[in-house]
């Protein structure tokens, strides 16, 4: 970048987190995007959007912004916030927002306790955003059909994570996040961009191969599955 100012905001010389705390933007051709001399930057969170008048937007210091379109793409509930609006009740009735109240608990990213046959996928506690999407889906998905395979070839008809299951991935979750840098930074991978939202490792922070190695290992008998009742 050559305009010194925008470089400052964008890639400051002295970082305030971690790197790689949050997500590194990589993307093709993003910073001399914003390097042109057309491309102006506004600091948001010195001077928030005051109000929007006909022909565009005008900031706390009274400085009015036109524009043609304004894009809100900020403050969006990643990981559980589809799960959590999807109103989802487990076969005691309990929702998944009084479940996960006091922090996330799956099985592999997977499933959680008292839902049975219900599945999902590139969700919480999975390594989901931190992967190749497609390919990782594929990984859940073949984890899924070899579980309804054994389950046909077993004559199991209900598929339910047991609560120590669950209990014991959630203390693995934790053990991959705590000391890492994502514990040390602020961003919408530990739910910090949503006000009140509880900070927890909402991804598994130890990579692919530890967490497949966990879903080969659920894959051996029904020790990790609850009785079916």
């Amino acid at each position: 970048m050559t305009d010194s100012a925008k470089k400052e905001l964008m890639a400051p010389s002295k970082l305030w987190i971690p790197f790689s705390s949050k997500r590194p933007v990589l993307e093709m051709d993003y910073y001399e995007m914003i390097d042109q001399p057309h491309v102006k930057l506004v600091h948001l969170q010195e001077t928030p959007i005051s109000h929007f008048i006909s022909n565009g937007v005008v900031t706390s210091d009274g400085v009015t912004h036109e524009a043609d379109i304004v894009i809100f793409a900020t403050g969006y509930d990643a990981i559980t916030g589809s799960l959590l609006q999807m109103n989802v009740h487990d076969k005691n009735g309990v929702t998944l927002q009084e479940k996960w109240k006091d922090g996330v608990r799956t099985y592999l990213g997977m499933m959680t306790d008292g839902c049975p046959n219900a599945f999902f996928l590139y969700g919480p506690q999975a390594p989901s955003s931190f992967t190749n999407g497609p390919l990782f889906i594929e990984m859940q998905v073949d984890w899924v059909v070899n579980v309804l395979k054994r389950a046909k070839a077993d004559a199991v008809d209900c598929v339910e994570p047991s609560h120590d299951a669950v209990e014991g991935y959630f203390d693995k979750v934790w053990a991959g996040y705590k000391g890492s840098v994502f514990e040390q930074g602020e961003s919408w991978w530990v739910g910090s961009n949503i006000p009140g939202k509880k900070k927890e490792p909402l991804l598994w922070c130890g990579g692919v191969q530890s967490w497949w190695a966990n879903c080969k290992d659920g894959l051996k008998d029904w020790d990790h599955f609850a009785p079916a009742q």
